[in-house]
């Protein structure tokens, strides 16, 4: 396994590990670093992150039961700016559909899951995220 993958498969632990960050939240942005993901509640499923920045710079990432996460530094070095990214996922909620597909299966869907998306900005400073309403270093909250 390439470093990379090893330090977003430790970030992404510590996210599961500390479910107290999203208790009264479905979806709470972790960063840990250079690497950006979230904290799912499990009732979400077939999740997309996708990010975009500065010098045409896209990544997404998919995860059918679990949080999705990236390691911008994966991808070298990181401009300084904003950046934005977008978290699209299955509900647990459904709806029935009212008109019948046929896909080919032989039964079609009678309902299907609500969509829901989550989206906003960072920056990055010197290969470091540096989320909205975050401490600056050196500063505490008060």
């Amino acid at each position: 396994m390439k470093l990379p993958t090893i330090g977003l498969a430790a970030f992404l632990a510590v996210g599961f590990a500390n479910t107290s960050l999203a208790q009264n939240r479905t979806a709470a942005p972790q960063v840990m670093g250079s690497s950006f993901g979230f904290q799912l509640d499990p009732a979400y499923a077939n999740a997309t992150l996708s990010i975009s920045g500065p010098n045409n710079f896209h990544a997404s990432n998919y995860s059918k039961g679990g949080s999705p996460g990236i390691d911008l530094s994966q991808f070298g070095a990181l401009a300084d700016g904003i950046y934005n990214y977008q978290l699209t996922a299955g509900g647990p909620e459904t709806v029935a559909v009212s008109t019948s597909l046929d896909n080919g299966r032989a039964t079609p869907a009678a309902t299907q899951t609500v969509g829901v998306a989550w989206s906003g900005t960072f920056q990055v400073k010197n290969g470091t995220i540096n989320m909205p309403g975050s401490p600056k270093s050196g500063q505490r909250d008060q």
